[in-house]
């Protein structure tokens, strides 16, 4: 699995470089922290959280659906904010 957990001073954050795992997990709710960029490669830090592990295995399976338009809106939010930096 593409990821790791790195502790933070206030809390744990879930770092990954996958982009569209990324659009997921702000699909589902969960709380982006910061984006990091060195070079054409992203850095996508979210607040780590008790059900993160389940939602990125249901994500990896197939196994969980979304709303494609808030799918679609997180993607381009996150292209957005990668530009940007």
């Amino acid at each position: 699995m593409k990821g790791v957990i790195k502790m933070n001073r206030d809390n744990d954050v879930y770092m990954t470089r996958d982009f569209y795992l990324s659009c997921f997990l702000k699909t589902k709710g969960l709380k982006l922290v910061k984006v990091t960029r060195d070079g054409k490669v992203a850095e996508f830090h979210f607040e780590s959280s008790e059900e993160m592990n389940q939602i990125i295995i249901a994500f990896y399976n197939g196994s969980e659906m979304v709303s494609a338009i808030t799918f679609i809106n997180s993607i381009r939010d996150l292209k957005a904010f990668i530009h940007n930096i």
